[in-house]
């Protein structure tokens, strides 16, 4: 070849790609891209203190290429209401629902990544979540039955530990796991777990190795097309997808198999659904309806149970390390509830300062620090930006529940910033479920069972450190979401 004319062809390619490459006028400040790998070399292993530092140099809204996508991060608490309320920026983004569709897919399923609720997008998004949110609601989240499920499990899970703490010091995170999905999991299948059964707790330890490999789903999220080599991994995620997707398809055939004719769960009411279904466009149609069924099923058994079995640990741990909190928490309950019947959500009102704790330890763990991303479908402005469709929207829950323009001394633990003249009083800058239109659905669930399991294990045990085993600094453990450090806490009977 001609050297002039390669040349002309290189400065021709490299023309096409830094056009490709360029982010758009008035895009919001950040760091320089690298072709092909974007600002990675920006972030570190730590995500939070990467955030912090650039919001940090470029302010509240700041903007960089993960990768090939344009990637914008909102810190400012009003702004962030004002993108996540407009329907533009309710779908996620396609890498993201290619990478979690593609996952933990097997071959019978539709070939279709956009699945479930929390990772889809458009009209599948719509249509599940609108049906799932309509049964969850008649089968009890939010109402009584709901109550009533978690207090079983609470009653369960009081048992065990008893037993648990006459062996020796007990690990309580992976006790809330099994416990906290059965309350949901009754709703859905009319179904549940025996607390000790190996199965489960081996697929919940599956499940949260997986939540905490943020190196692998950064990675993912950078290069999807990676996912098609995950086999490298030695096969341990195959082995737990391979029984969570079996357990899946095994309650869904017994359902099948069962049916009465009437819907007792939400398995029930979705399987008439799709019997019902003659659309074929429809997400319930077919194939296609017996795949979303057992994502929504999956969604809710990971998702369901990790971040709220993630926050109690963190909350037992604070009361391990701060004795005369958990004493004042236990006069508060032992003065306005009394010994006799299991807490209940009326008594919420009763116990601000049960609730305040809580609530505090929401905020300075902020386990779910940027929250899920969204994608806008069109052009669109965040603040006084120009943001390209097809942009990657974070929101920076950790800032915004840590924001020192705000709240005061906000990496102090003090539960007291929630009570005013004695009562329990919710600040709107709390948003640990997000807001907007992607809010989680599971928000009423997670609160039920936080307060609950909570109050009245706190009423039947005191915890304390014990002198064997120190326990950890309560400091979050980074991954795809933050985790609570093991530890071991040693149990005893009020």
């Amino acid at each position: 070849m001609n050297p002039i004319i390669g040349f002309a062809f290189l400065i021709l390619v490299g023309w096409k790609l830094y056009k490709k490459w360029r982010l758009p006028k008035n895009f919001p400040p950040g760091p320089i891209s690298l072709p092909v790998l974007g600002a990675i070399h920006h972030l570190s292993d730590n995500l939070l203190e990467s955030f912090l530092h650039l919001r940090s140099k470029y302010g509240n809204i700041f903007g960089l290429r993960i990768g090939p996508t344009p990637t914008v991060v909102i810190s400012d608490f009003h702004t962030c209401v004002k993108v996540f309320k407009d329907a533009n920026f309710s779908a996620r983004p396609t890498y993201l629902t290619e990478v979690m569709g593609s996952i933990m897919s097997r071959p019978e399923d539709d070939p279709s990544p956009n699945r479930g609720i929390v990772f889809s997008s458009g009209k599948i998004w719509d249509e599940q979540r609108k049906f799932i949110l309509k049964k969850l609601s008649e089968f009890g989240v939010g109402k009584s039955r709901l109550e009533e499920t978690v207090t079983e499990q609470v009653e369960m899970l009081v048992k065990l530990l008893r037993k648990d703490s006459i062996k020796g010091n007990v690990k309580l995170g992976e006790r809330f796991s099994v416990s906290l999905v059965n309350s949901i999991w009754n709703i859905v299948t009319g179904s549940q777990f025996d607390l000790e059964d190996p199965l489960i707790h081996s697929i919940y330890k599956g499940i949260d190795r997986f939540i905490v490999s943020h190196r692998l789903i950064g990675v993912f999220m950078v290069f999807p097309w990676l996912r098609h080599i995950i086999s490298y991994l030695g096969g341990a995620l195959n082995k737990m997808k391979e029984d969570v997707r079996n357990m899946m398809k095994n309650i869904v055939d017994d359902h099948i198999d069962l049916s009465t004719g009437y819907d007792r769960d939400l398995v029930d009411s979705y399987i008439t659904k799709m019997s019902e279904t003659t659309d074929t466009t429809s997400s319930f149609f077919g194939r296609k309806g017996r795949t979303n069924l057992e994502q929504n099923m999956l969604e809710l058994f990971g998702a369901g149970a990790n971040p709220v079995a993630t926050t109690l640990s963190f909350c037992f741990l604070y009361l391990a390390k701060n004795p005369k909190l958990q004493e004042k928490i236990f006069q508060e309950i032992d003065e306005n509830v009394g010994t006799g019947s299991s807490i209940s959500m009326e008594d919420v009102h009763k116990l601000p300062y049960t609730n305040a704790f809580i609530h505090e330890i929401l905020r300075i763990t902020a386990i779910n620090f940027i929250g899920t991303p969204h994608m806008n479908f069109k052009d669109a402005k965040i603040g006084e930006y120009n943001v390209p469709a097809g942009t990657t929207v974070f929101s920076f829950l950790w800032y915004i529940m840590n924001d020192p323009t705000y709240w005061k001394s906000p990496r102090e633990f003090i539960p007291e910033r929630f009570i005013e003249n004695g009562e329990f009083v919710k600040d709107e800058r709390l948003i640990p479920f997000l807001v907007g239109r992607r809010q989680c659905i599971g928000m009423a669930l997670a609160q039920t069972e936080m307060f609950l399991f909570f109050s009245n294990l706190v009423r039947e045990f005191r915890f304390t450190e014990s002198s064997s085993v120190p326990l950890p600094v309560p400091t979050p453990t980074m991954g795809f979401v933050m985790g609570c450090p093991e530890y071991e806490i040693k149990i005893e009977d009020r």
